[in-house]
């Protein structure tokens, strides 16, 4: 508990050190995340229309909406299904009740959006670090490789642009790590989980994660482990059907995502 512990806060040191710039341009040039397409401009009403709903009571229809109209399934491409963000928005919720919070000022969603790219990127770190660790044994291999993941020009450019893109830095090396872990163990829950949890956060990057996972698989199949229990056969057929099971568990929220996918016609 205590290692586990200490690899936390090292994580933690990691992501705030990988921020230095970042937050350096924040406090003295009052800079956050510049560049083109969608942006923090686009991202942070957003957030802030979806937190105002919610604290309000509004989990679903809103009359503002347009013409009024379901905002959860018609924002499911950005927030409203994105666990991360739901979590964010349970804490801002309990800290408000200690701790006054003007929830309706950009400024406050601005720096949050520096906070939660610096807790998400020690997550990440983390969960890549677990996938390392298990294929490789050796942790300082395993550190160095989860920072210059995590800390690279694609997770700025995602967090940039689309912040709940960069949820892919956390949820893509765990589910590596849970075909590892049932091709060596034959344990698949994890692998449902996580598969669940991807499907739910953001049902459009679950597609990619979808075709990153096969091609993994794929190769990890041809190429065997040594310490590999699974055989060829069952381990194709049991990720695959798995897999249906841990969509069953997501269509609660999954199934009104792809419906307001394909009712935006755009």
């Amino acid at each position: 508990m205590k290692r586990k512990l200490l690899y936390l806060c090292l994580f933690i040191i990691l992501a705030i050190i990988g921020h230095s710039y970042v937050i350096y341009r924040y406090i003295y040039d009052g800079v956050l995340f510049t560049g083109p397409n969608d942006g923090i401009e686009q991202m942070i009403p957003i957030q802030m229309y979806l937190f105002d709903n919610w604290s309000k009571g509004n989990w679903f229809y809103a009359s503002d909406f347009g013409l009024g109209g379901d905002f959860f399934t018609d924002l499911s491409y950005y927030f409203s299904t994105n666990i991360i963000f739901i979590f964010n928005v349970v804490v801002i919720v309990l800290l408000k009740t200690f701790i006054p919070l003007n929830t309706s000022d950009v400024m406050f969603w601005t720096t949050n959006a520096l906070i939660i790219s610096i807790i998400k990127s020690a997550i990440a770190m983390l969960g890549t670090f677990i996938f390392v660790r298990y294929i490789s044994f050796n942790r300082n291999i395993a550190i160095l490789a989860a920072f210059i993941f995590v800390v690279s020009p694609l997770y700025f450019r995602f967090t940039v642009y689309w912040p709940f893109f960069s949820d892919i830095f956390i949820w893509l090396p765990l589910l590596l790590w849970s075909i590892e872990r049932f091709l060596k163990s034959g344990k698949i829950g994890w692998f449902i989980l996580i598969v669940a949890i991807s499907l739910i956060n953001n049902f459009y990057f679950a597609y990619y994660q979808l075709l990153t996972g096969i091609l993994y698989l794929s190769v990890r199949v041809l190429f065997r482990h040594k310490n590999d229990l699974v055989p060829r056969f069952k381990a194709f057929w049991s990720l695959a059907l798995t897999s249906f099971v841990a969509l069953g568990c997501s269509l609660f929220v999954f199934f009104h995502a792809v419906q307001g996918f394909i009712n935006n016609r755009r």
